[in-house]
């Protein structure tokens, strides 16, 4: 410590008594010295190097400053107030090394910088080894295209649900982004279905192209429940049938609720809504709608009010436009809400929407403002 004490003491004493433009051969010096045995220096010694090297930068030209942003960007214990100092530069040239690089920037550093300097900075933040959650949210926001890009491809980077979707939003707008999004594993198939449900024929026929051999039997997937989502939605359909079958069992609830886990089982949707319809003393449109609907909470609602066995619902879940390619996972998240769901709340929504479509001259089901998480329905 005393040796190497003296000889940072040398290179102030050098310092003071030099005219500016040696400062940079100082500078060098300094460096050398700290690279030849960064690995052995505790962090006391760092410190000093520290404080040398913010002296001695103060009054050098950019190349210098690039040049040693590039030398202490690999190194894990470089001085890190002078890391800091270099990552804040507002030439990129300086900055991007350490951006790119250097493990002692901290995930606030990473953050103010990407919430201040340039798109160049952030980019070079968005090639960076590894990157947390916090800080690629950031990335999303303020990034542009290239940004975008960048932290696509990077597969150290991970993302929050709320930067992924964001992610996947931009992928409708920005040309290329869809078909990096489709190859990484954090794409579910909610986002996958985002991605193939926006996009124009020429990127479905790209991502066939890029994603890998087992994927593509879920993109084709995805494209087959979409057709089909547009079939439910705009086929129209005939219950006179069904309405026939269930006239002859209307005063006997439980041969309709045995034949309602039959219909549901067979994939009867039509013999199915009618009996619904029914019991739940609902117009068939309105329930035609909740079993047609995106979210299956309307559904699961509307199975907890009227006390239907778990077996039932999860036939009738793979009615609905979700649930028939749920996983085993998603079936148990069903059951666990189902579970939640309090049976006298449940009544209580499903009166208000018999009372909604008696006053109303149109189903509640098609008011677009409730057409979402059904399970937030409440009396007003």
């Amino acid at each position: 410590m005393c040796a190497l004490q003296s000889r940072l003491e040398e290179f102030e004493a050098a310092l003071k008594s030099r005219a500016s433009p040696d400062r940079v051969q100082v500078l060098r010096s300094v460096t050398d010295l700290f690279l030849e045995q960064a690995e052995t220096y505790s962090e006391d010694q760092v410190d000093l190097f520290d404080d040398l090297f913010l002296r001695l930068v103060k009054h050098v030209e950019r190349q210098a400053l690039a040049q040693l942003s590039r030398e202490l960007a690999p190194v894990e214990n470089a001085p890190i107030q002078m890391v800091r100092r270099l990552a804040r530069h507002d030439d990129i040239i300086v900055s991007g090394p350490v951006l790119k690089q250097s493990k002692r920037l901290h995930t606030d550093d990473l953050i103010e910088i990407a919430g201040t300097k340039s798109q160049a900075h952030l980019l070079a933040i968005g090639r960076r080894p590894l990157l947390e959650e916090a800080v690629t949210d950031v990335l999303v926001d303020k990034g542009n295209a290239d940004v975008a890009m960048a932290i696509t491809t990077n597969t150290g980077a991970r993302f929050s649900s709320l930067g992924y979707s964001r992610l996947v939003a931009r992928a409708e707008r920005e040309e290329g982004l869809a078909e990096l999004l489709a190859i990484r594993s954090e794409t579910s198939p909610a986002h996958l279905r985002q991605l193939i449900a926006k996009a124009t024929r020429t990127v479905r026929q790209r991502l066939m192209a890029v994603v890998r051999p087992e994927a593509r039997g879920k993109i084709e997937s995805v494209l087959i429940a979409i057709a089909a989502d547009i079939d439910r939605v705009t086929r129209r359909r005939d219950y006179t049938g069904a309405q026939r079958r269930v006239q002859a069992m209307r005063q006997d609830d439980a041969l309709m609720r045995a034949t309602l886990f039959e219909a549901a089982e067979a994939g009867e949707f039509e013999l199915t809504v009618v009996l619904l319809s029914v019991l739940a003393s609902i117009p068939i449109p309105s329930v035609e709608r909740i079993l047609t609907n995106r979210d299956a909470g309307g559904l699961l609602l509307l199975c907890r009010a009227l006390d239907l066995k778990w077996l039932t619902v999860r036939a009738m879940l793979h009615l609905h436009p979700v649930g028939d390619r749920a996983t085993l996972t998603q079936l148990d998240r069903w059951l666990a809400q189902f579970t939640r769901i309090e049976p006298a709340a449940a009544e209580r929504v499903v009166r208000f929407w018999r009372i909604r479509t008696t006053v109303a001259s149109s189903d509640i089901v098609d008011d677009p403002q409730r057409d979402g998480d059904w399970t937030n329905w409440t009396v007003q």
